[in-house]
């Protein structure tokens, strides 16, 4: 299992991963009300991803999480700790899915989603994000 990042590198994942979701907001066929499906259903995986980020210390020392329906519970786990380390594990995993269709974006076709063109900047912020996890020591 992969163990937590300390607080600096914490909060270095928590920033690229919101300026992934801003990067996906700023695409040109991220049209509100009615952005592109594929674009939506990943910055909503790159959000929750968001949100797990910034509630790992809670799950650490088993204070209530805002949204505990948007956090997997880890049953398994034999402590507090435990969970936290599968949440970011989550994460992490999260992390090289996102990078792979974003690199790959008939891989959306797999999720039943029409294939999308990420963009350049998307992809810089991606690639950035998926560096930033794995640089991690274990």
């Amino acid at each position: 299992m992969v163990p937590i990042p300390d607080d600096s590198a914490r909060a270095d994942i928590t920033a690229r991963l919101d300026s992934l979701a801003s990067a996906m907001e700023q695409h040109p066929q991220w049209t509100p009300p009615n952005p592109h499906p594929a674009l939506l259903q990943l910055w909503d995986f790159v959000k929750r991803s968001h949100y797990i980020m910034t509630e790992l210390e809670n799950i650490r020392t088993g204070r209530p999480v805002k949204y505990p329906d948007q956090i997997p519970p880890h049953e398994d786990a034999k402590d507090d700790e435990e969970k936290a380390q599968m949440s970011f594990t989550d994460v992490l995993t999260r992390t090289l899915t996102i990078n792979k269709i974003v690199t790959t974006p008939s891989m959306m076709a797999i999720m039943g989603q029409p294939n999308i063109e990420f963009g350049d900047n998307v992809k810089a912020k991606s690639q950035e994000l998926q560096e930033a996890i794995l640089s991690i020591p274990e």
